[in-house]
């Protein structure tokens, strides 16, 4: 996955994607109807070099393992395929790619998915049983949750590699909903890929 949503603007906090290892989730008093407004970030998978980078060199040592074989990887403008080195922190890497030039990159340097995203939306859905996706509203704003229509997707805009999109997010218990836990409503985010 190219793109991912978290919960702090620093990225750290990531919204689990088909589990619930780290889900985006509140407490709701059902009996009175209670609602809570969270911000959420999107943003490209990302790390930092963990050591400098010449221009010659085909191994790139990472903060973090954050990409697959195959992946094209973004370091300030020039793009990297990633050769090996598939969930680890060492990759072996084709440099230049796609007419881009090979450059030294200093320790710290970001290194990104390089993908851009337009037409990027969210919508929230409810995966099973009785559709609760109206508990949800989205909005660019915190101000324009009132607003909002519950159940509606959210067109966020373009997306590029490097940057990092914020919404909002209100879910609304209804008055007298009995305890329960609530783990099929989701966000779906969609949009249309291109590399950079």
């Amino acid at each position: 996955m190219s793109i991912h949503m978290y919960k702090d603007e620093a990225l750290t906090q990531q919204v689990s994607e088909g589990d619930m290892t780290s889900p985006d989730t509140d407490t709701f008093d059902g009996s009175a109807g209670e609602s809570r407004d969270r911000r959420l970030f999107i943003a490209n998978e990302q790390t930092t070099l963990a050591q400098a980078l010449d221009a010659v060199s085909s191994e790139v040592h990472l903060a973090a393992p954050r990409f697959a074989d195959g992946d094209v990887i973004i370091i300030a403008s020039e793009e990297m395929r990633v050769i090996s080195g598939s969930g680890t922190t060492t990759l072996t890497v084709q440099r230049a790619i796609y007419g881009t030039q090979p450059a030294a990159h200093a320790q710290g340097a970001p290194v990104y998915s390089a993908i851009n995203y337009t037409a990027l939306a969210v919508e929230p859905v409810d995966t099973s049983g009785t559709d609760e996706s109206t508990w949800c509203a989205l909005a660019l704003t915190e101000g324009g949750l009132d607003a909002a229509v519950p159940g509606e997707a959210l067109v966020l805009g373009d997306k590029t590699h490097n940057s990092t999109i914020s919404f909002w997010r209100r879910i609304t218990v209804p008055a007298g909903t009995q305890v329960q836990n609530k783990t099929d409503l989701k966000l779906r985010l969609t949009g249309t890929l291109s590399l950079v």
